[in-house]
């Protein structure tokens, strides 16, 4: 078994030396400990070296320890004290120190030296008021042995040399006795103030630990990730939910920077994130993670900045929702309210849309652009000869092939049923856009094979040059559809320009 150190105060550097040291693995603090567990009084060890102590102003110490039983259990034997056993309170004491406290000033008459057993061994010294003087034989000495929360002291006092020829014997008792009666008062009221405020601690400590149990569940079973930031913007915190949501263990992003849970090109908001935070500003924003089986992940974030006592920011905890089902559904009807289902191409709004930008553009910069009217000659005989899911097909892989015929810059949009229209934004002229459209004419007038057999269609094309043929949207459109009937009116698979009424070329 082991027993860890949880929590000590107060929390300067020599303490945090022996937070989580496990004192059942040391013989001289285990007897005490497991004295205290069966006997459920407080147990005093024996002369230990402390954990806190570090190369300068070393110390012997002892320790004092109060078990602490689970509430509800019985603890009327040792069987069920040992079962009912939940931890221990404990308290150190640094020999010097606490010699100091109890007696104050010692008398410079008098040498004090306390020797944990019955015999005065040097290796069992816990105290010496005056370590630098001389070992002597005949000095006067008084020796008084107790027992103290189950340990037994050997306290000697012994007349100084200097002081020999001042102070006669009967004063030198006199002031032995005194100073004893100190001792044992001071000693006495110390280790029961340490055994309340043990009790009072253990009180405490059960409640911490009903607190810190329940959040931990919460913050365990959370379905976000929750993240805690040192003064440093490091990890050092991560809960189970940043695992499900990116495939990573808490050892895996334990102090790293929050910016290494994002590709490159998100590491910059990230990075800000926590800079921001640290700056003790509270921030919620939207990010994108990078997770090792899932790409990127698209996240909500809400952080708060963590201050300790007097309002220094020491850190932050950060709270991370998964929003990517949430934005493909916001990309997927955005989608969708833009674009024809049917063949993936931008629907009349979308169209709109560009057309009005080109407009603007082209009036702004005094450009050309052209527009084409495309409708599919015998469509709807392929309808009703092979049956809608064959129209389908056809209009499907006719938009392939349009696509093919135009550029980046293009624009193909279903205008409706067998009806398209093509935003040629980069070509001035009326000979560029007729070329085009005959490469479009000729692939459309290529057969379709299908499931339920071969196809036959052609294209009938209208093509518009704004602002020749018009300055607005519905002007240009409504001129192209005129074209394409002109089209249609001299034989079908063909193309024609649109000329004012008074005007009827053909090309």
């Amino acid at each position: 078994e082991y027993s860890s150190i949880v929590y000590l105060e107060p929390q300067d550097w020599r303490n945090q030396r022996a937070i989580s040291f496990d004192m059942l693995s040391e013989p001289v603090r285990r007897e005490a400990m497991q004295r205290a567990r069966l006997t459920g009084e407080a147990a005093l060890t024996g002369k230990v070296r402390l954990i806190q102590e570090a190369d300068r102003d070393i110390q012997t110490g002892v320790l004092l320890y109060l078990p602490a039983y689970r509430r509800g259990l019985p603890t009327g034997t040792e069987a069920e004290r040992a079962a009912a056993l939940s931890g221990w309170v404990y308290s150190p004491f640094r020999m010097l120190d606490l010699m100091a406290g109890t007696l104050g000033r010692m008398q410079p008459s008098l040498r004090l030296r306390i020797y944990d057993g019955s015999s005065a061994e040097p290796e069992a010294q816990l105290f010496d008021s005056h370590p630098t003087d001389p070992v002597r034989f005949d000095a006067p000495t008084h020796s008084i042995s107790r027992d103290i929360d189950g340990r037994r002291w050997l306290l000697v006092f012994e007349q100084r040399q200097e002081a020999a020829a001042d102070v006669d014997r009967w004063h030198t008792e006199l002031a032995l006795v005194v100073l004893f009666g100190v001792l044992v008062v001071a000693l006495t009221a110390s280790l029961g103030l340490a055994r309340r405020r043990a009790a009072r601690l253990a009180e405490l400590g059960a409640s911490l630990a009903r607190s810190e149990a329940l959040y931990s569940t919460l913050v365990n079973l959370s379905g976000e990730s929750i993240l805690a930031l040192d003064a440093r913007g490091r990890i050092e915190y991560a809960n189970p939910g940043l695992h499900r949501m990116l495939n990573l263990d808490a050892r895996d992003v334990s102090g790293r920077s929050l910016g290494e849970l994002a590709f490159d090109g998100n590491r910059h908001a990230l990075q800000s994130m926590a800079d921001a935070l640290l700056g003790g500003d509270t921030v919620r924003m939207e990010l994108t993670l990078q997770s090792r089986d899932r790409g990127e992940v698209a996240v909500l974030a809400s952080g708060v900045p963590r201050t300790d006592g007097a309002g220094r920011v020491t850190g932050a905890i950060i709270v991370m929702a998964d929003i990517s089902e949430r934005k493909a559904d916001e990309a997927r009807i955005a989608w969708l309210a833009t674009h024809d289902s049917l063949t993936g191409l931008p629907n009349r709004s979308l169209l709109v849309e560009r057309l009005n930008r080109t407009l603007t553009s082209a009036q702004r910069y005094r450009r050309r652009f052209c527009l084409l009217f495309i409708d599919l000659d015998h469509f709807k005989e392929v309808n009703d000869r092979m049956g809608h899911h064959a129209g389908d097909e056809v209009l499907i892989e006719a938009s392939r092939r349009m696509l093919a015929c135009l550029r980046a810059a293009d624009t193909l949009a279903r205008h409706g049923g067998d009806e398209f229209v093509a935003l040629l934004p980069e070509t001035g002229s009326i000979e560029a856009a007729c070329a085009v459209a005959e490469k479009i004419r000729l692939r459309l007038g290529e057969p379709f094979t299908l499931e339920q057999g071969q196809a036959q269609i052609s294209a009938s094309l209208g093509v518009v040059m704004c602002p020749d043929h018009g300055d607005d949207f519905d002007t240009l459109v409504a001129r192209a559809d005129q074209a394409m009937y002109a089209a249609k009116a001299a034989g079908r698979n063909t193309i024609a320009v649109w000329t004012a009424p008074d005007n009827k070329d053909k090309q």
